[in-house]
């Protein structure tokens, strides 16, 4: 298969490893408990990450509370943490949900005519670049921010307090590493739209497949097979609407 054809492919295969520090990516039905169990467990681990570093966000906006700057330096470093656990908590609170649509696409792609591989590439075409140049612009400011103690006077990337001495070994390390990855967690929360999305673009490329079918009905059972495959795109999309569109908006009012 041409890298052309694969497209879809690998605006999926980009979606699930943008995704993996929060971990919001559902596994496959057919895994085992064992990559069930290490999939749950890498959940937990970064989301223990994001709060290891949201905790001294907070208590760092508490000690310089009279300083208006720095306070909301700090709050908007909190909030863009908190942006990234609220939306790893929905989505691990609807992971069966994605699970089940997302095989749907998986399985659809697998037997996908050549017809239907260009209605799917247009529409990849169309949202990839937007998508794309939002997700790298987050995370090239992440990664400034991790590298931010190559070129500043700082030793952090975030200058943030502790309760605690934290300049010797191997705490100072443990930090470090903590930042680093929490930020790049924030960057990461852009994917996790596309992730939603994508799914709306596959309902969409879908329609179009339709609706070209419609147009070229020829007999009593050309008509019946658009029938029943606009049956099986009402059902997909009944459960996008009301499963994944009020996790979306969740998602964003619980942001705010």
């Amino acid at each position: 298969m041409s890298d052309r054809k694969r497209l879809p492919e690998l605006a999926l295969t980009y979606l699930k490893y943008g995704t993996v520090l929060l971990g919001t990516w559902p596994p496959n039905s057919r895994a085992t408990k064992i990559e069930k169990f290490l999939i749950e467990s890498r959940w937990w681990m970064l989301c223990i990450l994001a709060w290891s570093l949201q905790l001294p966000v907070l208590y760092t906006c508490y000690v310089i509370r009279g300083n208006f700057m720095d306070l909301t330096k700090n709050i908007c470093f909190g909030a863009s943490i908190a942006h990234g656990i609220i939306k790893m908590i929905i989505c691990r609170i609807h992971r069966k949900k994605y699970e089940r649509l997302i095989e749907e696409i998986e399985t659809y792609l697998g037997h996908a005519t050549p017809r239907e591989r260009v209605i799917l590439d247009i529409c990849v075409k169309k949202a990839a670049p937007i998508y794309l140049t939002f997700n790298v612009i987050g995370f090239v400011a992440a990664a400034s921010y991790v590298c931010g103690p190559l070129v500043l006077e700082q030793d952090l990337p975030m200058d943030l307090l502790y309760p605690f001495e934290i300049h010797y070994y191997p705490v100072f390390q443990i930090i470090y590493t903590i930042q680093a990855i929490a930020t790049m967690q924030c960057a990461a929360v852009g994917p996790i739209d596309a992730q939603v999305c994508m799914l709306f673009w596959f309902a969409i490329a879908r329609l179009k497949l339709l609706a070209h079918d419609f147009k070229n009905v020829m007999s009593v059972d050309d008509l019946n097979a658009c029938i029943r495959a606009h049956q099986r795109i009402l059902r997909f999309i009944y459960f996008l609407n009301y499963r994944l569109i009020t996790l979306w908006l969740q998602i964003q009012w619980k942001s705010l």
